[in-house]
């Protein structure tokens, strides 16, 4: 913590939601103390009392010791609650990476049991960004998990459709009327039993075999199947089975569903969709914005010998950096509201001009080790979106320039008005992408965390230049290098009012 100094970050964003309980577990009095005194401060979270157990609160802060006191109860937690119990540990600053790898090698056993690393000495900033992430992600679970409980009694309300709920292990856990009237088996008779009790003979070893490697990958299985009935006789069914998966996306219900299913597969294919928004939003806040804190501590490092004008200057970029963070938690609501959400986005006339040099200006302080240049003027041009078109050109130049293997990165901007568009081309150096790999980059798969960047940076380019009835496509740059194309349509000034 940064003590009673006067830091940059005390004034803090508000974050909106209801009050978090934070349990602090550390070995060390003095960090308990001053993480208490903190939290205590704030409106936004409640200190737990010390004596309670780690899953009666919202949030846990721990450090090493702690964590190896508590893995069974955090481990015992996780498998038995639907809404995850968020961890986050505390480390030395100079050991965060050596534990980080510890984590993915030889203590294997801990690292599901933790959200988030936190480097000590810390800001309030720093602090207050991570608890709200894991917070907010906690609060998305337990919605998840409301929507599964939902389910159930949706359930009970169309007994025309078979239905048949089981455990990873095939142990069946519920039916409807749907599934009595076409088995013949009355619920108590098949409550705990396998469903091969449906077994018809028809179907080999390897056609199940398919079907059980298919629903506990987390994917959905549709299909025909011949199944007895109670009576010996055989009966057809279109079935789809469904995976139910919890907060941490493990598989935890199987849902089959047989005869009649559209109105309950649009149901499955809803909590599917609200399944993928909480995996993205949670691969944004805990990524993306890790890796501009760590700008932001970077920095830091640089301004802690400085008191002088020198200094003054660092701490205007650790400032800006931290600015970044800020956006970042807006892609998030972008992505889980504007293109996810049920109404439409609420657009409006944005000049790009202004927005372009405000981009170009960040990222030439962000990436001092590259040359970002504009090729000719930059059109007086008006488009219909709102104040995430900036992000589809920031991460559009970050992605021309942390994929980029030249000794000095390069990057060009172009701009020019025809036609009714605009479009904007972003060229670079780099290796140039394969033409096979084009097609399929902007999905929100293509690239995994391990990687430099998350690979949700184009994911987030196409999506918004969709919501904003543009396009983007990539070319190859000559003589080395790719280019980056994004067209929207301009419209009039005063387009927006009324």
């Amino acid at each position: 913590m940064t003590g009673t100094e006067t830091s940059p970050f005390d004034v803090l964003p508000e974050r909106k939601g209801s009050v978090g309980t934070v349990l602090v577990q550390t070995v060390s009095d003095g960090d308990r103390r001053q993480l208490k005194n903190w939290l205590e401060e704030q409106a936004d979270y409640e200190v737990a009392p010390a004596d309670i157990h780690c899953g009666e609160s919202d949030c846990c802060i721990m450090d090493w010791q702690t964590l190896l006191d508590n893995q069974e109860t955090l481990r015992e937690r996780k498998h038995e609650s639907q809404i995850p119990l968020p961890v986050v540990l505390l480390v030395p600053d100079q050991r965060a990476e050596a534990i980080f790898r510890a984590l993915q090698t030889e203590y294997q056993e801990l690292e599901p049991l933790v959200d988030e690393l936190l480097g000590m000495p810390l800001s309030q900033f720093e602090l207050r960004q991570r608890l709200d992430s894991v917070l907010r992600a906690r609060t998305q679970a337990a919605q998840l998990h409301a929507k599964h409980e939902q389910l159930y009694t949706i359930l009970d309300q169309h007994p025309g459709h078979g239905v048949m709920i089981t455990d990873t292990a095939g142990t069946i856990k519920y039916v409807n009327q749907g599934f009595e009237h076409h088995s013949g088996y009355t619920a108590e008779e098949v409550l705990g039993e396998n469903p091969r009790i449906l077994n018809s003979g028809v179907h080999d070893e390897s056609f199940f075999e398919e079907l059980w490697e298919t629903v506990l990958s987390g994917d959905i299985w549709t299909g025909e199947l011949t199944n007895e009935r109670k009576d010996g006789t055989r009966y057809i069914v279109d079935q789809a089975i469904a995976p139910l998966t919890g907060p941490n996306g493990d598989v935890q219900r199987l849902v089959a569903i047989s005869h009649e299913i559209t109105d309950l597969r649009e149901l499955a294919d809803k909590l599917e969709e609200q399944r993928t928004q909480l995996d993205l939003l949670n691969r944004v806040l805990r990524h993306d914005i890790r890796n501009d804190m760590h700008v932001v501590l970077a920095w830091t490092e640089f301004v802690e010998p400085h008191v002088d004008n020198e200094g003054e200057a660092m701490l205007e970029k650790v400032m800006t950096a931290g600015e970044h963070v800020v956006e970042l938690t807006d892609v998030a609501k972008t992505i889980v509201e504007g293109i996810f959400g049920d109404s439409e986005p609420s657009l409006e006339p944005v000049e790009v001009e202004p927005l372009l040099r405000h981009v170009i200006e960040t990222r030439r302080e962000t990436f001092e080790h590259a040359t970002i240049s504009v090729d000719g003027d930059l059109p007086d041009a008006f488009v219909n979106a709102n104040e995430m078109l900036s992000a589809v050109f920031r991460n559009l130049i970050n992605n021309a320039i942390q994929h980029n293997d030249s000794d000095e990165p390069t990057v060009s901007l172009k701009a020019e008005e025809r036609d009714g568009s605009v479009r904007i081309q972003i060229a670079d150096n780099g290796p140039g992408i394969p033409s096979e790999r084009r097609e399929d980059l902007f999905d929100s798969d293509v690239k995994g965390l391990d990687s430099e960047g998350t690979g949700m940076g184009l994911y987030l380019v196409d999506k918004l230049t969709e919501m904003y009835d543009g396009s983007v496509r990539i070319e190859a740059n000559e003589p080395r290098g790719s280019v980056f194309i994004v067209a929207f349509p301009t419209i009039e000034r005063n387009a927006g009012d009324q």
